[in-house]
């Protein structure tokens, strides 16, 4: 990878062709060359066969740690080094530009995770949380201290590891202000996540109103593979999982599959690839 950089620690893909990998140049283990590093993030839409740097930062003495996409367009990286700058960067325009955000000087965060564009947390020895996308960030204590890494399947749950595990449930999120003129909940199927996937797959979806609903796999020529859901189910968010299974409990072939969801008068489908 050089001379792009000289050391990666992070790395995402949102397809076998599309993903980024995130570093610093100057990376290494002497004080010196930590107090020299650069920040980097690499981008490919080839598979790896070729790499462009979409970002390296001005300040030096800070490399990219970890990164975080809660949808294609907006993401975020999370920084730390010798000479920490209290940094995260953020992208809306699917990683092709990045603009540097200030958490509090003398910071460095090794753990980054977003479960949506808004609300997000950065950690090492404390954790900081954001509800505005990054314009704003508090102290989150009840998070835990230590994070190295966030994982988050849909928007409704999360899991973080550090000094201990520690778990999110979107009926219970850390330190959220209440929103009084949040809009109503709005039917939505999101897309699944990580997509493509093996073994196992998260579907998100969102229910207007109390409703009869069905979510089901079905192959390209129509026909269903797998009932994930039928039955009655309240409004708000929810997640289903698939495990790349038919109905039957054989395991499915690599392939695209079509996702829909029924639920009350409306009805969504979106694609999924599954790779053995």
């Amino acid at each position: 990878m050089r001379p792009l950089v000289t050391g990666l620690v992070d790395i995402l893909f949102f397809s076998p062709d599309t993903g980024f990998a995130v570093g610093g140049n100057g990376v290494g283990n002497s004080l010196e060359d930590q107090g020299s590093s650069k920040a980097v993030i690499l981008y490919t839409v080839d598979g790896g066969a070729n790499w462009s740097k979409v970002y390296e930062s001005t300040h030096v003495g800070i490399w990219c740690w970890k990164i975080s996409f809660p949808t294609r367009q907006i993401g975020y990286v999370s920084t730390q080094g010798a000479h920490n700058a209290g940094m995260v960067l953020k992208t809306t325009d699917s990683g092709l530009s990045w603009e540097e955000i200030v958490v509090g000087d003398g910071l460095g965060f090794s753990g980054i995770g977003f479960v949506t564009p808004s609300l997000g947390w950065v950690a090492e020895n404390q954790a900081h949380q954001t509800t505005n996308g990054g314009d704003d960030w508090q102290l989150a204590e009840n998070v835990g201290v230590e994070i190295n890494r966030f994982r988050f399947y849909g928007d409704t749950l999360g899991f973080a590891a550090g000094k201990t595990i520690y778990k999110y449930t979107a009926g219970s999120p850390v330190s959220v202000a209440h929103e009084p003129n949040a809009s109503p909940s709005e039917f939505r199927l999101g897309q699944n996540y990580p997509n493509p996937f093996n073994p196992t797959t998260i579907v998100p979806l969102q229910i207007d109103e109390d409703s009869e609903v069905e979510i089901v796999i079905h192959n390209l020529l129509g026909q269903p593979i797998r009932t994930l859901f039928c039955g009655r189910q309240t409004a708000g968010t929810h997640s289903l999982s698939w495990d790349g299974k038919s109905d039957r409990g054989d395991a499915v072939a690599s392939v695209v599959y079509l996702y829909r969801l029924r639920a009350g008068q409306n009805s969504a489908f979106r694609k999924m690839i599954f790779l053995r």
